[in-house]
């Protein structure tokens, strides 16, 4: 049997429609911001994504340590993804 009732609403969505119940909002959990660094494994095309990217990412505060190794993972498919697509367009399919 699924879930019975309509979804919970978000705090901010709570906060800005009003709270006609009266009930207690639950606090959102924030991750903890800091600087992210890049990581020394990464290849000279994955850190060009990673430099590209995580500025913009962390500024909206959606880059965060907790997300780092995700990031990184994403930036390392991105590169090996170009690698492809260079060996591709120098030697045809």
């Amino acid at each position: 049997m699924g879930r019975r009732g309509p979804i919970a609403k978000s705090p901010e969505l709570k906060m800005v429609q009003g709270n006609p119940g009266k009930r207690p909002i639950k606090e959102r959990i924030e991750p903890e911001a800091g600087k992210v660094e890049v990581p020394a494994w990464l290849n000279e095309d994955a850190r060009a994504e990673w430099k590209r990217l995580a500025p913009e990412m962390e500024r909206l505060k959606l880059l965060t340590p907790l997300d780092a190794h995700a990031f990184a993972m994403y930036c390392d498919s991105y590169a090996r993804w170009v690698s492809c697509e260079r060996f591709l367009n120098e030697n045809g399919l």
